[in-house]
């Protein structure tokens, strides 16, 4: 079985409906016609990695305990990364098939792009974006790693 049948199979057995569906690479298929309002996934909440549960991490329990300031925009997306940085090396993690699935590469993330890559779009506001999101994560990280790894 691929990591997407270990996934579907291990979402099934945690509570949640596929209903006439098929997932393939990262697509989810309907396998027939599917009605208005007809439910064709439905997922339990203890099946998703949510930022509140991310808050439950050891890193950011840290982060809590301590008071360090995290820019309101970015709160939820920077514990999300944590509890995925901290959950993701256990082979017995609950969420192990979903992280099985992910992609290996970053190429479509723009924060991720060569200057050169970025650079084509020279004086627009993609390139501004990018910058900005970028400057935005290194004050972020920065300020995570002074703080949650000094004692």
């Amino acid at each position: 079985m691929d990591s997407f049948g270990i996934l579907r199979q291990a979402l099934l057995g945690r509570g949640a409906r596929l209903e006439h569906v098929d997932v393939r690479e990262r697509t989810l298929y309907a396998t027939k016609t599917i009605a208005p309002n007809e439910v064709v996934l439905s997922l339990p909440i203890s099946c998703c990695i949510t930022s509140e549960g991310a808050r439950d991490s050891p890193t950011a329990r840290k982060i809590i305990e301590k008071k360090i300031e995290i820019n309101d925009e970015f709160t939820d997306q920077v514990f999300l990364t944590i509890f995925f940085l901290d959950d993701r090396e256990s082979k017995k993690s609950f969420y192990a098939p979903y992280y099985a699935v992910l992609p290996n590469n970053r190429h479509d993330f723009p924060v991720f792009w060569s200057e050169e890559q970025v650079a084509w779009f020279c004086g627009s506001s993609i390139q501004a974006s990018i910058e900005g999101l970028r400057d935005c994560i290194k004050a972020e990280y920065d300020a995570i790693v002074a703080g949650a790894y000094v004692s």
